[in-house]
């Protein structure tokens, strides 16, 4: 038992700083992702990836996974889902990512109130110039696509914030 649960907090950990994004790529941190959604979740899941995908710079690639993650961690734990599969493509100068799932579909009020993971999206796609879609799939369960122009404009960067000032009983700790 105690094995099985340092296993699952392993995967999970993994999850929160995807390595192999920084090592092989998107592709490689996208395939990672599915097979730990296997192990975790025992649940199907697949990658497709068509060919010739231009590799974007590691600051949109990181954006691009991390919408990728929320939406089959959202698949997996409330769609009830049975399989997710997850695209990746290159079609008229865009980067399409997708994540299909063909699990119960939305709710009817899903467009009215957007939770924070939804949010979150959202704020990453604007965030490397790209847009995001999450509507129910026509034939069951939803699909979510975040279309990224290539070559557009390099990606946006929140505003430098500026150091907390310390109190002046803690300027000495510098």
């Amino acid at each position: 038992m105690m094995r099985v649960s340092a296993e699952k907090t392993f995967t999970l950990a993994r999850g929160f700083y995807p390595a192999e994004l920084q090592r092989h790529g998107l592709a490689s941190a996208l395939l990672e992702l599915a097979s730990a959604t296997k192990e975790l979740f025992r649940l199907p899941c697949q990658l497709r990836i068509a060919p010739r995908v231009p590799e974007p710079p590691l600051e949109i690639a990181v954006q691009l996974y991390r919408i990728a993650q929320e939406t089959v961690h959202n698949a997996a734990k409330h769609a009830k889902a049975t399989q997710i599969v997850i695209g990746l493509a290159h079609t008229d100068g865009q980067v399409v990512l997708t994540v299909k799932d063909d699990g119960q579909g939305l709710r009817k009020d899903f467009g009215k109130s957007q939770g924070m993971g939804q949010k979150i999206m959202r704020h990453r796609a604007e965030t490397i110039g790209a847009t995001l879609d999450i509507r129910n799939h026509p034939k069951g369960g939803v699909i979510m696509t975040c279309t990224l122009p290539t070559g557009s404009r390099a990606p946006l960067r929140p505003p430098a914030r500026k150091p907390a000032r310390l109190p002046s009983t803690a300027r000495h700790l510098r």
